[in-house]
């Protein structure tokens, strides 16, 4: 049986509105998925969150997946070759995560389709993220 954890974020601006999503798929077919948005975020935590959300899914299921993923930020950080100065409590989480859960661990580059099921995590992010958008009176 082979593993894989897909994972994107989103966002709009700076700091503004922000989506996340995972996937997880088990011999090529979807098993599970998440996709949540948030407000006043970053890109960067999204990416963060979308990774924490699902590592923490698969720590809870006693899986370990190839963890693909087209942030280099959150990978560096997983992985200890980066030292964050923000974001540093998703970062120690995530890098908790990521000791505990041990995933190969796989950059890919996003939004060229050629990851069908990344790109369904950037497909999902995306409205997640409208969830918070301040509604017109």
């Amino acid at each position: 049986m082979t593993y894989e954890l897909w994972t994107d974020g989103s966002s709009t601006g700076k700091v503004a509105q922000g989506g996340w999503c995972w996937i997880l798929t088990k011999d090529g077919a979807v098993i599970k998925q998440d996709s949540h948005g948030c407000s006043f975020t970053t890109n960067n935590l999204m990416e963060q969150e979308a990774a924490i959300q699902g590592l923490w899914y698969c720590y809870q299921e006693k899986l370990s997946p190839t963890w693909y993923c087209d942030s280099q930020y959150a990978i560096n950080i997983a992985s200890g070759l980066f030292t964050p100065k923000k974001n540093l409590t998703s970062s120690a989480l995530l890098k908790r995560l990521w000791d505990v859960v041990k995933p190969p661990t796989k950059w890919i580059k996003g939004h060229t389709g050629l990851y069908p099921f990344h790109t369904d995590c950037d497909r999902l992010a995306k409205p997640a993220k409208d969830e918070w958008k301040p509604k017109k009176e």
